[in-house]
């Protein structure tokens, strides 16, 4: 497996491992728990992602908003609820930070407003 691969590899595996906790309602998970769960050091976890141009909070960042999008799917959610589900400790911050991704309110995603995300960078890093 080249380098790339495994780099990749690695930035799909945290991927995975943080959306399962986002989704139990575990707190942000901190790069130590991630690293030991997928079987690598931090500094090795730390390079792979670096290698392919990504940081561990640009993970955390693009999986909770992939997470937001699918919970905010689901009308018995409050937007508070899923903002600490998220790992946010104000409903607001999240709203901040859904807004920066997708130019819309989380309220406004959820009406079905989508028109102004087109053309919009998800989070990176």
């Amino acid at each position: 497996m080249s380098k790339g691969a495994s780099a990749a590899d690695a930035e799909q595996r945290v991927h995975r491992v943080v959306a399962g906790l986002l989704a139990t309602g575990t707190r942000l998970p901190d790069i130590r728990l991630v690293a030991e769960t997928i079987g690598m050091r931090v500094r090795t976890l730390q390079r792979r992602l670096r290698g392919i141009g990504s940081t561990y909070a640009g993970v955390i960042q693009r999986t909770r908003y992939a997470t937001a999008q699918e919970l905010l799917k689901d009308p018995r959610r409050t937007i508070g609820e899923i903002a600490r589900m998220l790992g946010y400790s104000d409903h607001a911050h999240f709203t901040r930070a859904f807004q920066r991704w997708t130019g819309l309110t989380p309220r406004d995603f959820r009406r079905g407003d989508r028109r102004t995300i087109i053309g919009r960078r998800r989070p990176s890093g």
